[in-house]
């Protein structure tokens, strides 16, 4: 697998491998294949860090890292890095939950990271970083304080702005899959959620996903994104509901 060390530590290029710097910390639980262990992995089982053993799960992780990096996706110019393991600026290998992370730097001297979502494949992640890239930068400038007509204006275009993203009819199906509808659910579908933070300007990508699963990852969950639809995040849950895993925790 190319692409030169992984990146500095800390840096959202890094390899996330239990401990490892930039590395996803649900990755420290006994039984976990670590990335060396899957890179190191041989069919005798006597050389490399792996055991004799390399299930499907693993299997796909392994052949999607060492897939090309592509230039273009999703519509989207992507960011292409010789120093990242995956290929892409911002995407990380979480080996341990057979995903890729998506995260892109935040402040004035990028030493804070926003997460984007763990992702199935590296392009996915890699569409997900660029498309962050290309959203309005919100200035970090004190603005003065509001009256209390401005706070109430802004908190009732808030509750618009949420009644709004709510309002539209839920579908049982689309993109070919069927959706999981839930009546728990503020947006009518199991694991849709709606973040839009009071004060905030409303984000493109509204919508979050997310799966539980026990035995699969140590939290117990895979976060699968940020989408600006409830209908895109309802189709990846469904779609990730349906794929078939092998247990990685006991």
């Amino acid at each position: 697998v190319g692409g030169g060390s992984g990146g500095d530590a800390g840096s959202p290029d890094a390899i996330a491998d239990g401990g490892a710097p930039g590395g996803d910390h649900s990755c420290h639980a006994a039984g976990s294949r670590g990335l060396d262990g899957l890179l190191g992995w041989h069919p005798s089982g006597g050389a490399g860090h792996g055991d004799a053993s390399l299930g499907a799960d693993d299997s796909r992780f392994l052949a999607e890292l060492a897939a090309p990096a592509v230039a273009e996706a999703g519509g989207v110019r992507l960011h292409l890095s010789a120093r990242s393991q995956t290929g892409y600026k911002g995407v990380t290998a979480v080996a341990c939950r057979g995903g890729f992370k998506a995260q892109v730097s935040e402040g004035e001297r990028g030493k804070t990271f926003r997460h984007l979502g763990l992702f199935a494949t590296k392009a996915e992640a890699a569409v997900a970083y660029a498309r962050a890239l290309l959203e309005p930068k919100v200035s970090r400038v004190a603005a003065p304080s509001p009256t209390k007509a401005e706070a109430d204006a802004a908190a009732a275009a808030h509750e618009e702005a949420r009644r709004a993203l709510l309002s539209k009819p839920l579908l049982e199906e689309a993109e070919g899959v069927r959706l999981h509808l839930s009546s728990k659910s503020e947006t009518g579908y199991r694991g849709v959620r709606l973040s839009v933070a009071r004060g905030r300007p409303l984000p493109s990508r509204p919508f979050s996903a997310q799966l539980q699963l026990h035995g699969v990852s140590k939290s117990g969950h895979i976060h699968l994104g940020v989408f600006a639809t409830a209908v895109e995040a309802a189709v990846a849950y469904a779609r990730e509901a349906a794929r078939p895993r092998e247990p990685k925790f006991e």
